[in-house]
């Protein structure tokens, strides 16, 4: 699938027209993003509004601008697409910026699209899960995602199988770390080597196109008491 521009208007709204194509497979809800640098794009001296032509009428679409390492718009190519077809947007001039229903659900939970996911997308625990009883302690932890949901409700993620205590939904952490000369297992929890946590949440972002955090989390190191700080998003 790729956007083809196919002109940049100089009347008073139009700024960019483009088509994005569906190429030899069909898509349903995709999620895609349009290099608009040529725009030379700023919050402060530019408003833009998306819409998709229909024929002769026109559907807002919500999108959502990133302006790091170059502007990028964000959106959502929603329903069906059929293969070999096309669909036509076009950017304009505005006054004030479109307001869409925010992503965002509340606390510690994000959803993509809450009209179409209905419940919860995923959860960032926060606090540190304790393996069932019977288990050694070695295996409790915080610092992932769970659960993971489909957009028809089903979830995706699971955690602490019985063969896998140190699964976690969705998680990173180091395989193999050396602290000076000291390798340090912080994957397999059982060794007793190291563990990692969930150390603060740094920012969020919301929207009606996709919403996103970013977090800090600790490899702590049981033999010397040293943690290894990473980013977690």
């Amino acid at each position: 699938m790729i956007a083809v521009l196919t002109g940049i208007s100089t009347s008073a709204q139009n700024i960019m027209r483009f088509d994005v194509l569906a190429g030899n497979v069909d898509h349903t809800d995709c999620l895609l993003s349009l290099s608009v640098d040529h725009l030379n794009y700023s919050t402060d001296s530019l408003k833009l509004a998306l819409f998709e032509i229909k024929g002769k009428t026109e559907a807002a679409v919500p999108f959502k601008m990133e302006t790091a390492g170059g502007a990028k718009a964000w959106f959502i190519l929603s329903g069906q697409t059929l293969k070999n077809t096309k669909r036509p947007y076009v950017f304009r001039k505005t006054i004030k910026s479109q307001i869409f229903k925010s992503g965002i659900i509340a606390g510690k939970r994000w959803s993509f699209k809450p009209e179409v996911w209905r419940k919860t997308n995923y959860e960032l625990p926060d606090q540190t899960m304790n393996p069932p009883s019977g288990i050694s302690p070695l295996y409790k932890r915080s610092a992932f995602l769970h659960p993971f949901y489909s957009p028809g409700g089903e979830v995706l993620t699971r955690i602490q199988a019985p063969d896998h205590y140190h699964h976690f939904g969705n998680w990173n952490t180091w395989t193999m770390t050396f602290l000076g000369k000291c390798e340090v297992g912080f994957w397999n929890l059982s060794k007793g080597e190291g563990t990692f946590r969930f150390a603060g949440l740094i920012s969020q972002v919301e929207g009606p196109v996709y919403t996103g955090f970013k977090s800090l989390q600790e490899h702590i190191d049981f033999g010397t008491k040293v943690g290894v700080q990473d980013y977690y998003s």
